[in-house]
This record gives structure tokens, C-alpha cells and sequence, in this order.
């Protein structure tokens, strides 16, 4: 009796991840087919799709680079505010102060300077000085210096892809306005767009993105920051694959179905697993003025 039950346990756990690896590959087949419609659509209508703000709140910066990258983003209705603690990074913060011409204002409270870019070319950045004490606190810092709509935070070792700040408000203008809270990303390193009452209303934490309600909720089934690199991890992907073939190989030679089945489904899911870090390695949003070799 017990033999069965587990039989019958086995069987259904096997067909609900089954299942759930064809939802991750129809959704990812779909974004992907998205995606390159969107870069063959390079217009200039596309880069203010329905003129959204977004306020990208970078901390952790310890490069004047990865400011610079984040300024290169081609899309107008966006803003760049860097939070900084002058007191640990004094050259950097001379050094954004100084290349970008920037000039100071009134600091809202708990921030003891704010700077911003008087130049025509930089004036979507905004640097302020604040006590380093963690990542949720300079977010938190920068959002009440941010004056768009939409609030994407971001640590400054994360690079973000060309034309994701265009994709984040792409997916916020093909809905109903004031439909949208929260945009995230399900491949890839995690990006996520709060909108800005509901990051001043719950912070940008796991509890905060669960009170949001799902008809609120975006899911982006494609990458928008790059990936650190990292073979080994493909290659232990790919060892468990072998492994759990030799255990499938092993559980029919024995006619022990249960195993067979669950070593089946194992191997279908690592196959999606690579299937879906590949594509999001290879469909890498390209930077305007570069040509795909295959289209030559």
C-alpha cells in the first residue's frame, strides 16, 4: 500500500514540474519573439513610451564608470540619482561632482548634501550624501530625492543591458495607467520597477512586492541586466543532467518506475534550466548601430 502511494505522489510531482517547465518555456519563446520585435521597432516614439518617468536609485557605487554607463541609457524620461556617504568615498564623490558640473541644493531630511548636474547633456543626475549603513537605507535615502513616477533600485555593480530602462517602460505603458506597482524579471539577475507610492509606502523588500496585489504585478520573462560570468555553473548543470540519466538508465534496467519517472523529470528540468540561461546569454539587447552577424 505504501509503495503505491508513493507511486502515485512521484507521478503527480513529476507531472506538475513538467507542466510548470512548458509554462517557462512558452513564456520565455515568448518573450524572446518580444524582444526582437522590439529592436527591429527603433523609433524615436519608442523611447518615451507615454512620456514614464523612472528614477533609478543606484547604490554601492565604486566607480565613476558605473554612473557614466547608467547616464548612457537612451531614454529621456529618466532620471539617475547616486547616494553616496562623502566621509568613506571622498575622491569618487569629487570626482562626480567635479565631471559633471553639479551644483548644490536643499537636502531633504536625513540627507546632509544634495547635488545636481547643471550641464545640458547630465542633468538626469542627482548626488547626495548620506551615512552608508545599508543597502535598504540608500535606496530608501534616494527615493526622496526622486521625482519620476517609477523607482528601479539598483546597486552600481550591476550593469543593466542597452534599451532596459526603454523595456521597463515599455511594460508600464501597455497597461491601464495606475495599474501597474511592480515590474520584475524572471530570467536574469533580478531587476524590479516599484512604483514610487508604493516604495514609500513598503519599502522595495520581499514582504513589500508579496502586499502587492497580482493584477498589479508585470513579469518580464527576459533579461535586463547582464549576468556575472560563471561556466562552472552551466557545467554542473550539465554533470546533473548526466547523472540524472545514469539514475533513469539504472531505475528502468531495475524496473523500478518511481525512480525512473522522477529521474526523468529531473532531466527536464535542468534542460530547461540551461535552455533558459542560454537564451537569456545569447538575445542580449543590443546597443543602437550594431547589426546581428546572421542578418548579414
Amino acid at each position: 500500500m505504501l509503495g503505491v502511494i508513493v507511486s502515485w505522489c512521484v507521478t503527480l510531482v513529476s507531472a506538475a514540474l513538467l507542466l510548470a517547465c512548458g509554462v517557462v518555456l512558452r513564456c520565455v519563446s515568448r518573450a524572446r519573439a518580444a524582444r526582437r520585435l522590439a529592436e527591429r521597432m527603433r523609433c524615436v516614439a519608442a523611447d518615451a513610451p507615454g512620456g514614464i518617468g523612472i528614477s533609478v536609485l543606484c547604490f554601492g557605487a565604486t566607480d565613476a564608470a558605473q554612473v557614466a554607463a547608467l547616464l548612457a541609457e537612451e531614454y529621456a524620461c529618466y532620471e539617475v540619482i547616486v547616494a553616496l556617504d562623502r566621509q568613506r568615498q571622498p575622491a569618487l564623490y569629487a570626482e562626480l561632482v567635479a565631471r559633471y558640473g553639479m551644483i548644490a541644493v536643499t537636502p531633504p531630511a536625513g540627507v546632509r548634501e544634495l547635488w545636481r548636474s547643471c550641464r545640458r547633456n547630465f542633468r538626469r543626475l542627482v548626488l547626495l550624501d548620506r551615512a552608508e549603513e545599508s543597502a535598504a537605507g540608500g535606496s530608501e535615502a534616494a527615493l526622496c530625492a526622486a521625482s519620476c513616477d517609477y523607482v528601479l533600485p539598483l546597486h552600481g555593480a550591476t550593469v543593466l543591458r542597452p534599451g532596459a530602462i526603454r523595456r521597463l517602460a515599455m511594460a508600464v505603458g501597455e497597461r491601464p495607467a495606475g495599474r501597474t506597482a511592480l515590474v520584475r524579471t524572471r530570467v536574469g539577475p533580478a531587476v524590479r520597477l516599484f512604483a514610487r507610492e508604493t516604495a514609500a509606502d513598503d519599502g522595495f523588500g520581499r514582504r513589500a512586492q508579496r502586499r502587492i496585489g497580482r493584477a498589479y504585478r508585470v513579469t518580464l520573462w527576459e533579461p535586463l541586466a547582464e549576468r556575472a560570468p560563471g561556466r562552472s555553473r552551466s557545467r554542473h548543470a550539465a554533470a546533473a543532467i548526466a547523472a540524472a540519466l545514469c539514475a533513469m538508465a539504472a531505475a528502468l534496467r531495475f524496473g523500478c518506475w518511481p525512480a525512473a519517472l522522477a529521474a526523468s523529470t529531473a532531466v527536464c528540468c535542468l534542460a530547461t534550466l540551461l535552455y533558459v540561461r542560454a537564451t537569456a546569454e545569447a538575445d542580449a539587447w543590443r546597443p543602437r548601430g550594431t547589426v546581428d552577424p546572421k542578418r548579414r
